[in-house]
């Protein structure tokens, strides 16, 4: 499976993630930092004054489209400046992200940092979606070394006529592995024309029972290093269309969830709601606009702000 285009890398561990130094195209003359996150870098060490915010997610969390100071995420860190709070972000984010995937960016690369608050922000948007030859994200990441080099080999096989790749191809139709790939390109193929919908059975990048124990299994993971999680989840634009009812119910997984796992958790789409704005002017070719940053980072500090100070370790 391969990253989406701009500054990322492929990572069998992660999948994907941010190239550190990779200009970032949207916002002239800003690049991904050190860490392979966005946003200023922050040391390692942490300052005890300074409050130590985290984010996870997928394109809205990251900021798709937005210059730094644009995003929600930096937005709400000025609002707390101003309030007298000293505040740091680290943004782990990335476009295409699905919860699986944040699992390991946390275990691997944000745990060590100490953030104070983790805002984890998959809503469904990407988990929703087929997935590659009907390997799911969890298998990818549970096995990288099997499935790294997986997705193009019968592709290779169609667009050449070498001797050697046809008889390997003449093999795979004889103990079944080419009809195997076959079907699984054809579920991908049916689903993603119609994922937004129950309509067509297939394999998901993560299904809705993973996607329930996986933000359970990264939340609890969270609370135990002493970070006070924050679930905030950002809806996508066909879920505020009301046109996606697997969106709707992944969401609703999340509202479930948060009180049987005593989650704190915020909801983006009330936000939205209670705007009034339409949402032509809170997405925009796709990514959450700048009214659609403001409104979140409004939210937060009216929600957050003038307690910013019991947020801190």
């Amino acid at each position: 499976m391969q990253p989406p285009s701009g500054p990322y890398e492929s990572q069998s561990e992660r999948m994907w993630i941010l190239k550190p130094g990779a200009a970032i195209p949207w916002a002239p003359g800003e690049s991904v930092n050190e860490r392979a996150m966005r946003g200023p870098m922050v040391a390692e060490a942490r300052d005890p004054s300074r409050l130590r915010i985290a984010v996870l997610g997928s394109g809205a969390a990251f900021g798709t489209g937005m210059p730094w100071q644009a995003t929600w995420a930096a937005q709400f860190a000025q609002k707390l400046e101003q309030r007298g709070q000293p505040t740091e972000c680290l943004v782990a984010a990335c476009e295409g992200a699905t919860v699986r995937m944040s699992m390991e960016r946390w275990r691997r690369d944000l745990s060590v940092l100490q953030p104070d608050v983790v805002f984890l922000c998959h809503a469904g948007t990407d988990e929703l979606t087929a997935a590659v030859q009907g390997i799911s994200d969890d298998q990818r990441l549970s096995d990288p070394q099997r499935f790294q080099a997986q997705p193009g080999r019968f592709d290779d096989v169609r667009s050449s006529a070498r001797l050697l790749q046809y008889a390997d191809w003449l093999l795979d139709i004889q103990n079944g592995s080419y009809w195997s790939w076959r079907r699984q390109v054809l579920d991908e193929e049916r689903l993603r024309a119609a994922q937004q919908t129950f309509d067509v059975k297939g394999v998901r990048r993560v299904l809705w029972s993973e996607f329930l124990e996986q933000t359970r299994a990264l939340g609890q993971e969270i609370k135990a290093s002493g970070a006070k999680l924050i679930l905030f989840p950002i809806p996508g634009e066909a879920l505020l269309r009301g046109r996606s009812p697997v969106a709707q119910g992944y969401l609703t997984v999340i509202e479930k969830l948060a009180p049987e796992a005593k989650f704190t958790a915020f909801s983006p789409k009330k936000a939205f709601q209670d705007s009034g704005k339409p949402v032509d002017e809170l997405y925009r070719d796709g990514q959450l606009s700048a009214e659609g940053h403001r409104i979140l980072a409004d939210f937060l500090d009216t929600t957050l702000g003038a307690r910013a100070g019991e947020l801190r370790r």
